[in-house]
């Protein structure tokens, strides 16, 4: 078994295509919010409280790590663990009533575990994680978390893995939608959206637990769960396709909402496992892709080191 080393694999294969400079979504409510439970008396609306001028700095650790087989052999791909600071706000009062809009912002800390990197190695992960500092985008919310307009703006040169990474980060876990209806400990709801990974449209179920509550803060239970069904794109520049045959994701954990805020405390771990094949010509190459990823978002550390703009001096 050999060993590769390009950063955030999460789904390598769907990395052909060019990155995209700005990604603008108009009325982005590609969501659904359905109760299952409505849990025990009492219950009570939940519903975001904003203010203007509010900003947020909170730590973003990522970890993950990938088994890839194909006809030739199989590799294994372990990312070395990713600091970053995740920059929220200051926050405005959007156009339309009840709605609030944040900017958001990456910042490079640090990039652990890489003392079994040769050389060329920490060069190419040095090369991946540099733009992420100049990724940025403006989200506007309801009361209810669900996003209503999106404007994102990716560098050029970012790795469409990378991309791929933190805008599902982005999605999945720094807005919490929730219910219209009054919900007491032990209610449960699901949202069900479209996400994209890499070039994959992919259908995403996400069901919350309140499983507690302390004013207005929120301890909610998150099972997270992707499937796509079978769908082809173009890779890279010379005629290859990608086929997609299977993709199937899972992440439980838990997040701590606090009403007045806009990005929850989350400690989230997930699994991926992918089918498909590479056709060049009369050439395929079928593969198979597992994934781990572990996810967490804190308060930021008070000594935690300066951001740098250049991965190379982390």
């Amino acid at each position: 078994m050999r060993r590769i080393v390009p950063i955030l694999i999460i789904l390598f294969a769907a990395c052909g295509g060019e990155t995209p400079k700005v990604n603008d979504s108009r009325a982005a409510i590609n969501l659904e919010v359905t109760m299952l439970d409505a849990g025990a008396e009492p219950r009570q609306e939940l519903r975001y409280q904003r203010a203007a001028g509010r900003s947020e700095r909170l730590l973003l650790r990522l970890s993950l790590a990938n088994l890839l087989e194909t006809r030739v052999g199989t590799a294994v791909a372990v990312t070395p663990v990713l600091d970053l600071v995740l920059g929220v706000g200051p926050t405005y009062q959007a156009k339309d009533a009840g709605v609030w809009g944040y900017p958001i912002h990456f910042e490079l800390i640090g990039v652990h575990d890489t003392d079994g990197l040769s050389a060329d190695e920490r060069n190419a992960l040095v090369e991946e994680l540099t733009p992420v500092a100049h990724a940025q985008g403006t989200f506007e919310i309801d009361e209810r978390g669900v996003t209503r307009n999106a404007q994102v703006t990716i560098p050029p040169d970012m790795s469409p893995r990378l991309v791929s990474l933190l805008g599902n980060i982005r999605t999945t876990l720094v807005s919490s939608a929730l219910p219209k209806e009054a919900v007491g400990i032990g209610a449960r709801w699901q949202t069900d959206r479209i996400v994209k990974v890499g070039e994959l449209s992919v259908p995403q179920t996400v069901v919350y637990t309140l499983l507690g509550r302390e004013g207005d803060l929120l301890r909610l239970g998150v099972s997270l769960r992707q499937s796509a069904t079978p769908q082809q794109f173009p890779l890279g520049e010379h005629g290859a396709v990608f086929k997609l045959e299977a993709y199937e994701g899972s992440a439980v954990g838990t997040v701590l909402v606090d009403l007045h805020g806009f990005v929850p405390l989350t400690d989230v771990h997930g699994q991926s496992q992918m089918r498909a094949t590479v056709q060049r010509g009369d050439q395929s190459e079928p593969m198979s892709v597992s994934g781990d990823v572990s996810i967490q978002i804190a308060p930021l550390p008070a000594d935690a080191p300066p951001a740098s703009a250049d991965a190379s001096k982390l």
